[in-house]
């Protein structure tokens, strides 16, 4: 006679019956904690820390210029479903080693291993080569020190939708981070998630299409084939959202507000184009390509025609769900070791 080990018997019978309730789709969690517990073959609470280290493991940091309460707030509420899913910070300001850095250390202190920095900015190009080099992923930033750290204090500012560069902080070093780093390359006008957001806006205004003139206003940058550039990413985005509402005219303008000369013949441009479309009979929709905001627009078009809302890019879903996007990208290419 042989004898029966019913000790190993109960074991190899408990864990059958454990794959058999969860290939039947049946055991509740506390059914199988306690299973797999008396087995003694899986450690929940390792299991749970494990899950909880490498859901962290990946982090959003997200760069934006920054503006008054309401601008930093229309962001802060963009970024808050992907809180759900990530740590998150965000760095106000262009390109400010000091708001950068500050982001890093709140990620890290949250498990953060690796860290994609999406840039909230119109151009991809805006701040690019700086930022690379405050983050290391390219040569030319000094270490940290008093002389390279120069921050000008600024109150809320509610007046003006965005802050020119002068009253933002100017601190310029390379951080220091033991997380891996990634950077978004593209921009805003680059975005295919912002013809919804172009469409959804003029949706909202329109009213006879096939008799409606649509004039998309951005800030523009000073240099003049970067401008065209600009332009030319935003016009694109127009053009489809033309022909799916069928749309009499659209047509993209840069402000180019920072410079006086180039923008005196921007306004002339923008204002001659609103001024056609009176007097030709059609309405005309303006939709500022902005992050947040009207800007200086409402005094550029003052005694012309024209509907808005006011509404910039923000708030809409898509400018959350290309966060989401160039982060997943980014944390793709850090997995991959790019």
């Amino acid at each position: 006679m042989f004898q029966v080990n019913f000790l190993k018997v109960w074991k190899v019978l408990l864990v059958m019956a454990s794959l058999c309730l969860i290939l039947a789709n049946c055991a509740t969690p506390s059914e199988l904690r306690s299973i797999a517990q008396s087995s003694g073959k899986f450690d929940f609470e390792q299991h749970a820390d494990m899950s909880s280290a490498n859901e962290n493991a990946n982090g959003i940091l997200i760069m934006a210029h920054g503006g008054g309460k309401v601008w930093n707030k229309q962001v802060e509420d963009a970024v808050l479903p992907l809180r759900e899913e990530y740590p998150v910070a965000i760095a106000f300001g262009m390109a400010d080693a000091a708001s950068l850095q500050g982001g890093l250390e709140e990620l890290e202190s949250k498990g953060v291993k690796n860290v994609a920095v999406v840039r909230l900015f119109i151009s991809g190009d805006s701040w690019r080569e700086r930022t690379a080099k405050i983050l290391g992923l390219a040569e030319g930033a000094p270490e940290f020190s008093s002389k390279n750290s120069q921050t000008i204090n600024i109150g809320d500012n509610e007046s003006r939708e965005e802050l020119h560069s002068a009253f933002m902080s100017k601190s310029f070093w390379r951080v220091e981070s033991s997380a891996k780093i990634g950077m978004s390359a593209i921009g805003l006008s680059a975005a295919e998630e912002m013809e919804a957001v172009i469409g959804d806006r003029i949706e909202s205004l329109s009213e006879q299409p096939a008799s409606e003139d649509v004039v998309v206003i951005a800030h523009g940058p000073g240099d003049d084939d970067e401008n065209l550039l600009w332009i030319n990413r935003i016009q694109k985005i127009l053009s489809k959202v033309q022909t799916k509402l069928q749309l009499h005219d659209v047509s993209t303008f840069t402000l180019r507000e920072d410079w006086p000369e180039k923008r005196n013949d921007a306004e002339v441009a923008i204002r001659n184009y609103v001024r056609e479309a009176n007097l030709a009979g059609r309405s005309v929709i303006v939709i500022p390509f902005r992050v947040s905001g009207f800007g200086p627009y409402a005094e550029l078009l003052r005694g012309l025609d024209y509907r808005s809302n006011g509404l910039g890019l923000l708030p809409h879903e898509n400018v959350t769900l290309w966060i989401k996007n160039q982060a997943q990208e980014i944390h793709r290419r850090l997995l991959a070791g790019g």
